[in-house]
């Protein structure tokens, strides 16, 4: 077993996005390669692992090789998606597969430098009992809690800095008939809920920022996304999709603070 042969698939991992996936539920994050924290994560591996390739000093490479292992196992716990995918919430079988041959790959290696007197089947039970650990205790990455929370908070501010009038116009397009057309607007909102009038829609709307850009919106018994395509000290454009699955493009502009 090689160094080579691990940084080859490390760095698969990291073109591919197979090695840093953030997928979790129904939303799959483009398995292509783009910088993102995680993708850093990977990145880091693959130069210490370039290093412990290219140096002869045997020491540096034991110690370079044991703390990507760590490091490795660490972000592969508390980082990685895949592990809660779809509708049926189980694993994306590729990126099993990937992270089965990747963990192999390091303990094989570790046991190859170091001269471990550890059978074929240990080593495939330790495998397949960090997988078994990932899918069952750490399905969905506990870094994702932590980056949904600051998501909420960052939506709350936005929440408090949209109070206000607005005015302005909504479009509507229907996609069954591909019909559009505009109508004026005045829309009032508070910490917690949109009035608007004027339209065909008028009416009181209880809506929740999860984000800087998006959040949820609900009449009566309805509720669905929005999405904040703009939002300044002046202007405010939104969107959202009813249960009709009719558009609605609001442009608007604050005319007071406050209600």
């Amino acid at each position: 077993m090689s160094i080579k042969n691990l940084l080859i698939v490390t760095i698969i991992g990291f073109i591919t996005g197979f090695d840093f996936t953030d997928s979790w539920g129904c939303v799959f994050y483009p398995n292509l390669f783009f910088l993102t924290p995680l993708s850093i994560l990977t990145l880091i591996s693959i130069i210490t692992l370039f290093i412990s390739n290219k140096t002869s000093n045997s020491r540096l490479i034991k110690i370079l090789l044991i703390g990507e292992f760590i490091f490795y196992v660490s972000r592969f716990i508390l980082f990685k998606g895949g592990y809660a995918v779809g509708f049926t919430a189980s694993p994306d079988p590729i990126i099993l597969i990937y992270d089965a041959i990747a963990l192999a790959l390091r303990i094989f290696l570790l046991k190859e430098l170091f001269s471990l007197k550890l059978h074929y089947l240990v080593v495939m039970i330790t495998v397949f009992g960090l997988l078994y650990l990932k899918s069952t205790a750490f399905p969905v990455p506990p870094y994702y809690f932590y980056k949904e929370h600051r998501s909420l908070n960052k939506g709350r501010k936005i929440q408090t800095e949209l109070i206000g009038s607005y005015t302005g116009n909504v479009q509507f397009k229907k996609d069954t008939i591909n019909i559009n057309f505009k109508t004026e607007v005045y829309i009032s909102i508070d910490s917690i809920k949109i009035e608007a009038q004027n339209f065909d829609h008028a009416g009181t709307y209880h809506f929740l920022l999860e984000s800087e850009e998006m959040g949820l919106i609900r009449k009566d018994q309805y509720g669905f996304y929005f999405f904040i395509d703009n939002n300044d000290d002046e202007h405010l454009n939104f969107s959202f999709e009813d249960h009709k699955m009719d558009l609605h493009n609001f442009k608007l502009k604050k005319i007071s603070n406050g209600r």
